[in-house]
């Protein structure tokens, strides 16, 4: 069961956004934004604009755990308008890896 709930985050990132935080609100925007980011003929720089309080730089902040957790050896640039909002991005990447709910499902990411 868990190596299934494992294969399924992997395979889609609204599912692994449900798994790691069961909690986290998604609307239908977000569950649009990730199939759009995930689809088939998706190129590999996107732009996501989105308004004010949308959960833009949470989504991405989860993208990017996803991504990590496909390919740990993944290098992701992250460019911010100030150095203070790349720390506090980065610290939310990090907690999301570091969460309890995650360390069930991957233990060997470290």
């Amino acid at each position: 069961m868990k190596e299934e709930l494992k294969k399924r985050a992997l395979d889609s990132l609204e599912f692994f956004i449900r798994l790691v935080h069961p909690n986290r609100v998604l609307g239908h925007v977000h569950q649009e934004l990730c199939q759009w980011w995930i689809r088939e003929d998706a190129k590999t720089h996107q732009l996501v604009l989105l308004p004010r309080d949308h959960q833009k730089s949470a989504m991405i902040a989860y993208r990017v755990a996803w991504e990590i957790t496909k390919n740990p050896a993944i290098r992701v640039l992250y460019i911010s308008a100030t150095s203070t909002l790349a720390t506090k991005q980065l610290k939310f990447i990090k907690d999301i890896l570091t969460c309890d709910q995650y360390r069930l499902y991957w233990p060997e990411m470290v």
